[in-house]
């Protein structure tokens, strides 16, 4: 991460140990996760589809620059998208990463399961940078619906679904545009070997990707969601009251004992 210079991936200063912990020293991107956006702004999925597009293509920008250094990011995810309050987009959480520069394929079994490809799963098969292919189609459908696909079931069900399972699609995608329709079924084919590389996706959807709005239409809506401040507050605030309650209610149940 540390050797990562790129406009659309996270900025990483230096590391130190404290205690048990490993801290990582970052800039603070202040909008929060794209996660986050859809929570406040998008929870059925952003409807401007050049704000979708413009995300998507900054994210792949970002992984043709890992994939030319060697690098697999394994965990491409809505979450792991980052934004600041200009409207950039930032590909973040390269802590399960790995460098691919000696050995043709991974095997380790690592990532989230609604995003994990189908060859991750499968821990003899091996995989390459085709994975994060894969992530990024999940993550498609997950900025267009507001969730990902199989996002309701068990960690188990998920992962026997993806390798049984055909792809999942758009569950509506008469309304998308058919090169947006496109994309997401190229990027989530089960075979890895059909799936395009980064640069094939940037030439082959080169005109979809025209139609990303630019940061200054993504920055407006940063005007209308809370500071990160005011949502990490009230996020500890909840968690206080929500300890605090059950604490209260298992004091009152060991006292009826």
């Amino acid at each position: 991460m540390s050797l990562c210079r790129h406009p659309h991936i996270t900025t990483f200063y230096t590391s130190f140990i404290s205690g048990k912990d490993v801290w990582l020293v970052t800039p603070i991107y202040e909008a929060g996760s794209v996660a986050n956006l859809l929570k406040l702004k998008f929870p059925t999925g952003i409807t401007q589809q050049p704000i979708l597009i413009f995300i998507l293509k900054c994210v792949l920008d970002a992984l043709k620059y890992l994939h030319k250094q060697g690098q697999i990011h394994r965990n491409v995810k809505a979450s792991n998208i980052l934004l600041d309050l200009k409207g950039k987009v930032y590909l973040s959480d390269f802590g399960v990463s790995a460098i691919l520069r000696e050995k043709p394929l991974a095997k380790t079994f690592t990532g989230t399961p609604c995003w994990m490809a189908p060859e991750i799963l499968i821990e003899e098969q091996g995989y390459n940078y085709k994975a994060d292919i894969w992530s990024l189609g999940i993550t498609a459908i997950e900025l267009a619906e507001g969730t990902a696909p199989y996002s309701e079931l068990t960690s188990m069900k998920i992962i026997k679904t993806i390798i049984s399972a055909d792809p999942p699609r758009l569950k509506e995608e008469s309304k998308w545009d058919e090169k947006f329709v496109a994309f997401v079924y190229d990027c989530l084919q089960k075979n890895p070997a059909l799936r395009p590389s980064v640069p094939e996706l940037l030439e082959k959807y080169a005109d979809l990707f025209e139609k990303a709005c630019d940061e200054s239409q993504v920055e407006v809506l940063m005007v209308e969601i809370p500071y990160l401040e005011d949502r990490v507050v009230y996020s500890i605030q909840y968690r206080y009251l929500l300890h605090s309650w059950m604490k209260q209610r298992s004091i009152r149940r060991r006292r009826r004992l």
